[in-house]
């Protein structure tokens, strides 16, 4: 009996108390706190960093564009039209601007020194799945059928238009499914002018595209 009572007695000093049992609780509790605050820290971080990031993709990729589209009209004796009843190309009427970009510096007829552009494939994306009846039409060295957009570092189609097509402007769309924006040429506050007024306009829309009409003018071709 004096042994039973023992084994009891031990059994019992091995039982966690109530108050332990909280306390490890309330433990658990500060450690899933202070997560929740360093994570509310970090990703924003994180994603202003990613920003930070893209936006400088889009600025060294427009700086590329630039020089290609100088040696364009250097070669052609203008810069590529935005229209593509020009290059007789047909499109669904959407990012038409930045679909004749591409075909026109991509082109495989080389007056003077000009010699095409090449893109890399990450940066080529097709909004809408606008394909092209002939896609030998403009010369282009691309052979798919495919209508082209030139990307930024958000995803998002260039919005791109030859001086003689801002006052006519365009209709883009950033994002498949999302709402057609027509936008126009972008004037300057200081002159009123249209910026690039005898060249053209090559801009992004920007993350989520709030820029989509390129008055910020964060990421264009013109500052």
């Amino acid at each position: 009996m004096r042994d039973r009572g023992r084994a009891r007695n031990r059994g019992r000093g091995r039982r966690k108390s109530p108050r332990a049992a909280a306390f490890t609780l309330i433990e658990m509790l500060v450690v899933i706190a202070i997560i929740a605050l360093l994570a509310s820290i970090t990703i924003p971080v994180m994603s202003s960093v990613s920003k930070k990031q893209k936006a400088t993709e889009t600025t060294n990729l427009i700086a590329r564009l630039k020089m290609a589209l100088q040696q364009y009209n250097e070669a052609f004796g203008d810069y590529p039209p935005s229209s593509p009843r020009v290059l007789k190309l047909s499109t669904n009427g959407v990012n038409d601007g930045i679909k004749c970009l591409v075909r026109c510096l991509t082109s495989t007829r080389k007056p003077g020194n000009f010699s095409p552009f090449e893109f890399e494939e990450k940066v080529l994306i097709n909004v809408c799945g606008d394909k092209l009846g002939n896609p030998k039409v403009t010369g282009s060295s691309i052979a798919k059928p495919d209508n082209w957009e030139v990307s930024d570092g958000f995803y998002q189609p260039l919005i791109y238009l030859h001086n003689m097509d801002y006052e006519k402007g365009q209709f883009v769309q950033l994002v498949d499914g999302a709402a057609q924006v027509k936008v126009k040429g972008v004037k300057s506050e200081k002159t009123g002018q249209y910026e690039g007024l005898t060249s053209y306009q090559l801009w992004s829309g920007g993350f989520e595209g709030h820029d989509v009409d390129g008055k910020l003018g964060e990421l264009c071709s013109w500052k």
